[in-house]
């Protein structure tokens, strides 16, 4: 799972017509939504935190679903932690460009199969 943004993937908060119609489907519809107005592939982030909400993690399949879940989870809890130490640190937003291309950019290298 990539860490792309200390910001992007906390989703905006549900507006009321979505709560009170097809709530199911607009949960889906919002992260179809942000993820595109991002401009990134779903598969090569697939856990996000919707604000109020909670996370959700998806995959290939279900295990690789509940791993992403897990790998989510693990990083959201080393990010508390950190950020308990330190309130202001932050990674700079290059670094983590760096980390999403090398593996997801037009020229990856990283974690590629031969």
């Amino acid at each position: 799972m990539q860490i792309i943004s200390t910001e992007a993937f906390l989703f905006r908060e549900f507006f009321k017509e979505e709560v009170e119609e097809t709530y199911e489907v607009n949960i889906g519809k919002i992260i179809i939504e942000e993820v595109q107005k991002c401009g990134y592939n779903p598969m090569s982030i697939p856990g996000i935190v919707v604000k109020n909400h909670g996370t959700f993690a998806w995959g290939k399949n279900g295990a690789n679903a509940v791993y992403n879940a897990v790998v989510l989870e693990k990083v959201a809890e080393m990010d508390l932690k950190t950020l308990a130490f330190n309130p202001n640190n932050r990674m700079a937003q290059y670094v983590l460009d760096k980390h999403y291309n090398r593996k997801h950019g037009k020229n990856a290298y990283y974690g590629r199969g031969k």
